[in-house]
């Protein structure tokens, strides 16, 4: 799945409720689907190495 979380609120409550529903969903999907989640990427897209 390539497909980009998204999220939104009007608070920061609502935001991070979001964010984790997305969460949630995408491992769920993920589940469904017999995949592994992906991981993020665990250094800066920037960096020069």
């Amino acid at each position: 799945m390539s497909k980009p979380l998204t999220y939104r609120g009007e608070s920061v409550d609502e935001l991070e409720k979001s964010f984790r529903d997305a969460v949630d969903d995408y491992l769920t999907m993920s589940e469904k689907l017999g995949r592994a989640p992906q991981k993020p990427i665990s250094r800066s897209p920037f960096a020069t190495q």
